[in-house]
């Protein structure tokens, strides 16, 4: 059967670079065979490449370089991975069935970077752990920004599909973790608090592993 999705892999290029080298050969690690696009801001080694240049840290630019991703891509799905993101092999091993819809990766939870408080916060969804039907999104995309050379417009309608689209989860035994450090557009988010934290997660073990693995 014909391939029906590609990693969109995006980044402001603002985390640390040693940092992010390995956030990508985890990315390489897991994926498969999957086809993999980049879009960034400095020239990086990952799949087909597309560099757009420096532009300030924001929401706008994240979606204008999603956008050219979007548009180089020719598989039906794309799966989004971002530069912060550690992805679990089954995260890359699921099968859409339905077009106009976005998937949602249930599963998140967050490593609070350089804190000292060593445990793992329970997110649930996020917007860098989903996979979309590609001509949904970069519809979504055009008509929220309708300028192409204007990196800094204000949406005309949000972009997220998560916000639009009609929504279908799955997961497996094993978490996705977004990493923050306080270099992203945001340094917090939202959490599902009645979910406790954990000192380990399965397949990534403890916190001090994973800092001492990616953040040292």
């Amino acid at each position: 059967m014909k391939n029906q999705v590609t990693v969109l892999y995006y980044t402001s290029n603002r985390e640390d670079e040693k940092f992010e080298t390995r956030i990508r050969k985890n990315l390489l690690k897991n994926c498969g065979d999957l086809p993999i696009v980049s879009v960034s801001q400095k020239p990086i080694d990952l799949g087909r490449n597309i560099c757009v240049g420096v532009h300030e840290n924001s929401y706008t630019s994240e979606f204008m370089q999603i956008r050219l991703g979007l548009e180089a891509i020719k598989t039906p799905f794309v799966l989004t991975a971002e530069a912060d993101f550690l992805y679990p092999p089954e995260y890359f091993q699921f099968k859409p069935t339905e077009k106009g819809v976005c998937y949602r990766y249930y599963g998140v939870w967050i490593l609070h970077a350089f804190t000292n408080n060593p445990q793992f916060f329970f997110k649930g969804y996020s917007d860098g752990c989903q996979l979309v039907d590609r001509l949904y999104w970069l519809d979504l995309i055009n008509k929220g920004l309708p300028d192409r050379n204007d990196w800094s417009q204000e949406y005309k309608v949000r972009c997220q599909p998560s916000d639009k689209a009609i929504l279908r989860t799955w997961t497996s035994d094993n978490p996705a973790i977004s990493f923050k450090t306080n270099r992203g557009v945001r340094p917090l988010t939202q959490l599902i608090k009645k979910i406790p934290p954990v000192d380990r997660l399965p397949y990534w073990g403890n916190y001090q592993s994973l800092e001492k693995k990616y953040l040292s």
